[in-house]
């Protein structure tokens, strides 16, 4: 099985509709750096079903689409195909009595992607716009990192310095746990010379857009999701900016904005339809018998749960 063509549209530097042949098993693509060599070489990872951004040198799933210049408009769509020779039908099942078997990926801006083989689809995104409705950090180990605390330094007082949170909003939506805000105080510590500290927590948010007329700010329970100026965030360098002051222990928290006449938007979106409904069920044994017995049932929306 031989890789005949690949035509790419829309694909990063590749606006145009291009047709790049293999006519060989041996194949160099060569040029001047910046002419895209190695945007082919993403644009097959990526019609394979690559997810990960990082792999394909962006920040969001959307940075493969042609995002315009000077000169031409941002592509709406992107899409790759790749043609495979299989008159050996090293490709077997139903497509074994094909010659050529063709494999394209096409996506629209909102991250929405479909698979096709020989130009049936067989595969329709069905997910939808992401981030998560709260981020989150832990410090309870208050001199300790983690999955997203990268460093804490310690001289009058205790400094947790967070990873750059980058906003979501076209990326697509991934679990997260929901604990909508709440925090808990971790008291089990050895070491009672480091029990419940303060922090000076430090965030960071890379925005998708920048505007010098928005105020970025954080907000959760600790402040009773209420906008003010205390948890502000400060534009620097393209990126927001603060450290607010932390009793140690775990916190969600999320980004807003508020833009002229005061409208508040919010990074990452609010996406209220990936909650779920759960459905409690209480059971009850007494010492003396053999069977739990069902005595409650409850449903319910995460939404309004709360810890």
């Amino acid at each position: 099985m031989q890789l005949k063509h690949i035509k790419l549209s829309g694909f990063k530097s590749f606006v145009d509709p291009t047709k790049i042949s293999f006519p060989t098993n041996m194949v160099g693509v060569v040029g001047p750096n910046g002419c895209g060599k190695s945007n082919v070489i993403d644009a097959i990872r990526w019609v394979l079903g690559e997810l990960s951004a990082k792999n394909l040198r962006g920040e969001s799933m959307v940075d493969v689409i042609f995002n315009g210049s000077e000169n031409r408009k941002a592509s709406g769509q992107c899409s790759i195909e790749l043609l495979f020779d299989n008159s050996s039908a090293k490709i077997g099942g139903e497509y074994a009595s094909f010659n050529e078997v063709s494999i394209k990926r096409v996506m629209t801006r909102d991250a929405q992607s479909d698979y096709f083989i020989n130009n049936t689809i067989i595969f329709k995104d069905i997910s939808f716009n992401g981030g998560n409705e709260f981020l989150n950090f832990d410090n309870s180990k208050i001199n300790s990192t983690n999955i997203n605390i990268y460093k804490t330094e310690l001289n009058n007082y205790y400094k947790t310095y967070l990873r750059t949170d980058i906003d979501r909003t076209n990326s697509i939506y991934q679990y997260n746990p929901d604990i909508n805000g709440s925090f808990v105080i971790n008291n089990n510590f050895n070491n009672p010379e480091t029990e419940n500290d303060y922090s000076l927590v430090k965030f960071s948010l890379k925005a998708e857009k920048i505007d010098e007329k928005h105020r970025v700010f954080i907000i959760g329970e600790f402040n009773d999701y209420k906008i003010s100026k205390k948890y502000e965030l400060k534009l620097n360098n393209d990126i927001y900016n603060g450290e607010f002051k932390f009793k140690q222990g775990f916190y969600n928290y999320k980004y807003i904005r508020l833009e002229p006449e005061n409208k508040v938007k919010n990074y990452s979106g609010n996406f209220w339809e990936t909650q779920n409904i759960y459905t409690a069920l209480i059971y009850h044994k007494k010492l003396t018998e053999k069977f739990y017995k069902l005595i409650s049932i409850s449903e319910l929306s995460s939404v309004n749960i709360k810890n």
